[in-house]
């Protein structure tokens, strides 16, 4: 016979496990219910008059010799490791639905301001267009990167996500990974990363 507490932990398992179930990537495209918070999050992106207010953005200063192909690849593996990169939003039957791709491609655009008078300044002003350019939440995955090259050694990555799927807690998950991978693969190394069990 089980105790209180053993029966308690016991359910927690169970919940688990079919949390697990429900969780676990598939191999196709798969739609799921927007939570509460991405209601909220995208009928005010539907006013139009945010002008990016809810993206999230890092920016890295890297400084030093860049390995642009293996930044890429991490980039890429990124989007297939984490599903809310590849999910976009659709208003249907009165609910809003995730559309969660099973394939995306990653795009990293270079714009080379090394040759303007004021590279700082020309950098400072793609950065804050980047920004603030809304997403479509419908058309495609909240995400985007962009690189900006100011000296010969100098660039500044920008990646920028919707607040429907990331906040400011999950941004330093994404360096986090990211560095790792960057440095793995400028090595030939594979994925230093653990599988997600679930998304």
């Amino acid at each position: 016979m089980l105790h209180g507490d053993q029966r308690s932990e016991v359910g927690i398992a169970q919940q688990r496990r079919l949390l697990a179930e429900l969780l676990i990537e598939r191999d196709s495209t798969e739609i799921f219910p927007a939570s509460w918070s991405q209601e909220r999050l995208w009928f005010l992106d539907q006013l139009r008059e945010t002008h990016g207010a809810y993206n999230v953005h890092v920016g890295l200063w890297l400084k030093g010799p860049l390995n642009i192909t293996a930044l890429r690849a991490s980039l890429q593996e990124l989007v297939i490791r984490h599903g809310s990169f590849r999910t976009s939003f659709r208003f249907e039957g009165g609910k809003l639905l995730q559309v969660v791709a099973h394939h995306a491609s990653v795009d990293l655009p270079l714009d080379d301001v090394t040759f303007t008078s004021d590279p700082i300044r020309q950098a400072y002003q793609l950065a804050s267009r980047e920004v603030h350019t809304p997403f479509d939440l419908a058309a495609g995955a909240p995400f985007r990167a962009r690189l900006i090259r100011v000296g010969s050694e100098d660039y500044v990555f920008l990646c920028t996500m919707h607040h429907i799927v990331t906040d400011s807690w999950s941004m330093q998950i994404f360096v986090k990974e990211l560095t790792a991978l960057y440095t793995a693969f400028c090595y030939g190394k594979r994925s230093p990363l653990d599988q997600l069990p679930i998304h």
